[in-house]
This record gives C-alpha cells, structure tokens and sequence, in this order.
C-alpha cells in the first residue's frame, strides 16, 4: 500500500493558508486540542493510495459563524442543511489539498456532516491542527483507516461465539 507523504509541520501550513484564503480576520494557532464535545463534523474520506479521513470540526456556535461567513448570510438567517454545505465544503477543500499528499492513485468522496466526538472505529490519529477564529474552536484531523487484516492482526477485531 502506499503512503501519505506529508509531515505535521506540512499540514499545518496547508491547513493555515487554506483559513486564511476563506476567514478574515485569519484563525489564530492554539494549543488547546481539547475543543469540547457535541462537534459539528464534516469528512472526507481518501482511498486508494492510502486509506484515511480528512475531517473538520468545530462547535454548533462555530459552524454557524463558518458558514455565515462563507455564504455571506446572517446567522439567523441560516438552517442546518447551510451548516453543513458549509463544513462539508470545508471539509472537502482541506481534504483535496491532503489527497494531493498521497503517493499513488487516490479518490476523495463526496463531503458527509455528523455530530460526534469521537474518533471513527478503526482509525487512528495521525496529524491534528488546531486554531480558535472569532473565539470559536477548529480543529482538522487527518486518521489512518486501518484495513480489517489490520484490524485483525492487531486484536481490535473481535469475532463473536456462534
């Protein structure tokens, strides 16, 4: 299988630019990777060259604040399915940028929006970028889809008694 070639340092200048070309005043570098729970989420999933997910996430508050500004609407004006194209878009943008990282040949899929807070079962966490934008968490997340042989191999896989 073939790899991801890119480094944490190469995410995060990415990740920055991508922000700073969409958000005005730019996001600002934070430390605290801790962004809360009941997260506003939208992903994209790489395969192919390399099996990953590329997700965005943030709070309710900050979703509403993503997609104001990028739909150029006020806030109570906009509706779950504006959050979502919103994040989704997001997602998808950041996603592209990381697939462009991946050796080999690779496909994107279409952008998905959930609420979670926890990482995808068999996943595993590789790079993280975390900044605040008009006091609102974000946090990008780039996780290695394990392959059931791995998921098996590892013991994560659990089959039943029959």
């Amino acid at each position: 299988m073939m790899t991801l070639a890119l480094a944490p340092a190469e995410l995060k200048s990415m990740v920055d630019e991508i922000w700073s070309s969409l958000f005005e005043p730019a996001p600002t570098d934070s430390d605290d990777s801790d962004i809360g729970s009941n997260l506003v989420v939208g992903f994209v999933d790489i395969s192919g060259g390399w099996l990953g997910r590329v997700a965005v996430e943030t709070t309710d508050a900050g979703a509403i604040a993503i997609a104001s500004s990028m739909l150029a609407a006020a806030p109570d004006t906009l509706g779950d399915e504006d959050l979502a194209d919103a994040i989704g878009e997001l997602a998808n943008i950041v996603g592209g940028s990381v697939k462009s990282c991946v050796e080999g040949h690779s496909t994107l899929s279409l952008p998905s929006v959930e609420r979670q807070n926890v990482l995808r079962d068999g996943t595993s966490e590789l790079m993280t970028v975390t900044a605040h934008w008009l006091d609102h968490p974000l946090r990008v997340r780039v996780q290695q889809i394990r392959t059931v042989d791995e998921l098996v191999g590892s013991g994560a896989h659990q089959h039943g008694a029959s």
